[in-house]
């Protein structure tokens, strides 16, 4: 088979992370099938040869960031559009499908090489924490890049942060009596106040149901830098400036995805009914006034559209545009209750308080971002996950003080954070004459390379540590891909000339060792 028709194959095994289990199978069966000797370990890393020396290690990871069609398991209905391959109302999974692909082409033409399969990457980089498979060669190329022609060389470094956040609360001072016993033959009872605190409630007139549509979503490290609509920050502005509390809330698909999704509903202090034009008005004011954001700007940039449109005074229900294409749809319902909530003014103010998106640039390279990924509901708490990326160390120290001090700034003091799956940027130590880089290089004829860095997570950085820590030092790498545009999104599609391409330059560079 060819690596495309490969590539076909791939997509009709569901496979986004922490549901790997058929593509595991799948790929170990595969490498045993053309003889190849396979181990696994416990974080179900696959690792395959077929030598003893073999010339080099390619390495991918074998699950997806799942969006639409890929998130419910389902497999993909894959189209060409032009140059481009893409999968319909889905991520296409060719990060790191087509990597994948290539290689189980080369393992089919029984190349001198040596294969290492990485588990949940989108998720943490887990599988390249927990890798406790040893490689044979001394060359490992990661096949993890995504703007064909660019040889990666240090990527950022991340980690992610978890904030819950409560609902509104209030302080209830209680007074009651205490038996205090002095002797054995007296006691004194004595007044004393305790101070408890408990969720707050309010009377709410009109429920609102928000829900968005239109968001495409994107790579949160490769992409940050587009100004692509967070359907979280767009909510924060939606809601600003609106007499209302936030009563449920859940959005975002995966940490370093740029939020799609989002469905919440709010409570309104006033009657929707007396006071529809002045709610309106303020949603309209939180999208072209406010300035927290740099999504700001798209709206800025289309200062005559008419943000609401399709009011249906039938179902009580408006659609809101932040563009042409994306925004909300909120539906008005007259049920007064009582209720506890979130306090939307401490909400809206952490999130313009974070602030989405690149945070330090140079040289037209992004150092350092944050990206608000996914808010879940788990027992009147909000669990906002956050996902921070540095291209090197101090950054990373330096974006996460501002994440403590955004939560200091904006939440109560019984917010709690925490901080995981951290991994150190993989800062650059191949000198553009090395041997290696030079094969690399002409691998490539006479297509245009660029040697960089990028403001993505690669495994590379961690797979030296975990090397090295099974006594391997001196594994020298690189990172190269086909073209895939818009990664971890529905728009998310693959340059085939630039696939077809990629597949030479990997024959060649194998022929070259």
């Amino acid at each position: 088979m060819s690596a495309f028709e490969i590539f076909q194959q791939l997509c009709q095994i569901p496979h986004k992370s922490y549901h790997t289990q058929e593509m595991f199978a799948f790929l170990s069966g595969f490498c045993q099938r053309y003889g190849y000797e396979v181990k696994i370990d416990e974080a179900k890393n696959i690792y395959a040869s077929k030598t003893n020396k073999p010339k080099l290690c390619l390495q991918s990871h074998y699950d997806m960031v799942g969006v639409g069609e890929a998130d419910l398991l389902k497999p993909l209905e894959i189209y060409i559009d032009g140059q481009y391959v893409r999968a319909k109302n889905s991520s296409l999974g060719a990060d790191n499908g087509a990597a994948i692909a290539v290689i189980l082409e080369l393992i089919e033409a029984n190349a001198d090489i040596e294969v290492l399969f990485t588990n949940n990457e989108e998720v943490g980089l887990d599988g390249a924490n927990a890798l406790s498979l040893p490689i044979r060669s001394n060359f490992l190329l990661n096949l993890d890049s995504e703007f064909f022609g660019e040889i990666i060389v240090g990527c950022a470094g991340g980690f992610d942060s978890v904030i819950e956040f409560a609902q509104a609360q209030a302080e209830i001072v209680k007074t009651q009596e205490k038996i205090t016993k002095k002797t054995t033959k007296n006691a004194k009872a004595q007044n004393q106040k305790e101070i408890q605190t408990e969720f707050q409630t309010e009377e709410f007139q009109w429920i609102c149901e928000v829900s968005a549509f239109g968001f495409v979503g994107g790579h949160s490290g490769v992409d940050i830098h587009k100004n692509i609509p967070s359907s979280i920050v767009a909510f924060a502005l939606l809601i600003e400036q609106t007499e209302s509390e936030i009563l449920s809330i859940c959005a975002g698909e995966k940490s370093n995805s740029i939020p799609v999704s989002l469905q919440a509903t709010l409570g309104l202090k006033q009657d929707f009914a007396q006071h529809k034009h002045s709610f309106i008005a303020a949603l309209q004011k939180g999208l072209t006034q406010s300035d927290k954001n740099d999504i700001n700007n798209i709206y800025l940039q289309n200062k005559n559209k008419n943000l609401i449109c399709d009011y249906d005074e039938r179902y009580d229900s408006l659609r809101v545009h932040i563009n042409a294409d994306s925004g909300f749809v909120l539906k008005f319902i007259n049920n007064p209750k009582s209720t506890t909530y979130y306090d939307k003014d401490t909400f809206v103010k952490f999130i313009h308080t974070l602030k989405h998106g690149v945070h330090v640039w140079q040289d037209h390279q992004i150092l350092s971002s944050l990206n608000i990924a996914m808010i879940q509901e788990d027992n009147k708490n909000l669990k906002i996950t956050l996902k921070a990326r540095a291209n090197t160390q101090d950054l990373l120290t330096q974006i996460k003080e501002h994440i403590q001090h955004a939560i200091h700034t904006a939440c109560s003091p019984k917010t709690t954070f925490t901080f995981s799956h951290l991994y150190m940027p993989w800062q650059r130590d191949l000198d553009t004459d090395h041997p290696i880089l030079q094969k690399i290089i002409r691998a490539f004829g006479w297509r245009h390379t660029e040697i960089t860095q990028i403001h993505a997570g690669l495994e590379c950085g961690i797979l030296q540590g975990r090397f090295a820590s099974m006594g391997l030092r001196g594994i020298v790498m690189a990172s190269i891909g086909p073209t895939i545009l818009y990664p971890h999104s529905l728009n998310e599609c693959m340059d085939l000339g630039s696939f077809e391409e990629f597949r030479q330059v990997l024959g060649n560079l194998i022929r070259s060792l």
